[in-house]
């Protein structure tokens, strides 16, 4: 009896140590995977960094919602990354899946198509997550709603993802530029597109998506760069890696100007964001032996009792 008992045990623990740990509400990224991210953001933009409503003096910011997370292609390895080939995660109406939000802040203005700085914090909401789970959408949300720097009601409340930092590589024979566009926003009229283009890094901060996607996937400076590098004086940029790439799609968005002659701006956009996650890590043989280890020794705690 004892030892069919002691079996069962052994049976169970070596189960627990190899079965999968339970899912929580945050979704599943397919590991190994090229991905394609499609965000709708709002935000405001000033010319002369004169947007204080965060505390301190910045360019750009703004709000965003996750629409969908799909698998994608390589187009070219470590620097271009397209297409879609199915949805991993979809934000559907009214938000029954949960919804991936976030703000983007403290860009810096230094040019009429140019600007450097500044960062993107990703939050989950969902009722199973136990947290608020506050419907945030760009359609309704407007720039008072904003609490902070890093703050706006509704899409910061969550469950933190990641904390990223915008970096050089759109120019790879530029340290200076982090964000680039096509054309000037002050000048953008109704009805006329503007394209802005740049990279993003994981600031490792202990959050549930930090090693998923703190992969350096993306190439930038060294062979790409042919020189002179600016902010680093002759010879090209040194190499470096990037873990996002976005590509937006702006346009005028009244209602998020600020008041007559602030300079301040209001934009609409949708930006693809790709990324490749990183592949899955497998425990250590010895580990899950740990594990089971434990296990029966709790089993045997308990047939002694």
């Amino acid at each position: 009896m004892i030892m069919k008992s002691t079996l069962s045990w052994i049976g169970l623990a070596l189960g627990l140590a190899t079965a999968p740990v339970i899912a929580n509400p945050i979704p599943t990224i397919t590991p190994d995977s090229p991905l394609l991210i499609q965000i709708t953001n709002v935000e405001q933009f000033c010319a002369t960094n004169c947007i204080t409503s965060g505390g301190s003096p910045e360019g750009n910011w703004g709000v965003f919602n996750i629409s969908t997370i799909n698998l994608s292609s390589v187009q070219t390895p470590n620097r271009f990354i397209a297409g879609s080939s199915g949805a991993i995660f979809t934000d559907i109406a009214g938000h029954g899946n949960g919804q991936l939000s976030g703000i983007f802040y403290g860009i810096q203005v230094t040019g009429a198509t140019t600007a450097t700085s500044g960062f993107l914090d990703l939050y989950w909401d969902s009722t199973a997550a136990g947290t608020p789970a506050t419907v945030a959408d760009t359609g309704t949300a407007l720039p008072t709603s904003r609490c902070g720097q890093a703050c706006f009601t509704g899409f910061t409340d969550g469950i933190q993802l990641l904390h990223l930092a915008f970096n050089w590589g759109v120019d790879d024979n530029n340290l200076t530029v982090f964000i680039s566009s096509d054309i000037d926003p002050s000048t953008l009229t109704t009805g006329v597109e503007g394209h802005a283009n740049g990279f993003l890094d994981v600031i490792l901060s202990g959050l549930p998506w930090d090693s998923i996607f703190n992969t350096n996937y993306f190439h930038v400076g060294g062979a790409f760069s042919t020189g002179p590098c600016v902010g680093d004086g002759a010879g090209p940029c040194p190499a470096e890696e990037r873990d996002f790439r976005f590509r937006n799609t702006f346009t005028t968005q009244t209602n998020w100007n600020g008041a007559p002659g602030s300079g301040i701006l209001g934009f609409g956009s949708t930006d693809p964001v790709t990324t490749f996650s990183a592949p899955v890590t497998v425990p250590e043989p010895s580990a899950l032996a740990l594990l089971a280890i434990g296990l029966l020794g709790c089993a045997w705690a308990r047939r002694r009792a």
